[in-house]
């Protein structure tokens, strides 16, 4: 029973809204388009940061966990700092 519940997990979380490499790249994204044209944002409320920058470490532990490596590579880790 716990195998095949895991299974459907795994399959859910690699597919439902593009599965959690969109959600990892999209969340990126975000990061990407607010420092590049709203970057005040992130420096009069630096918590946002905090915000996706927890997003991207439970996506990619997520990621990990329930091996979502069908697109035959490593989930890359960022780092947070800096636009």
């Amino acid at each position: 029973m716990f195998n095949k519940k895991y299974q459907s997990v795994k399959q859910f979380i690699g597919k439902v809204e593009g599965g959690v490499f969109k959600r990892i790249d999209e969340n990126r994204e975000l990061f990407e388009l607010l420092c590049k044209e709203c970057p005040e944002v992130l420096s009069e409320k630096p918590w946002v940061r905090g915000w996706l920058s927890s997003q991207d470490r439970f996506l990619v532990e997520l990621a990990e966990i329930t091996e979502q490596d069908g697109r035959g590579h490593h989930v890359r880790h960022v780092e947070w700092h800096g636009c």
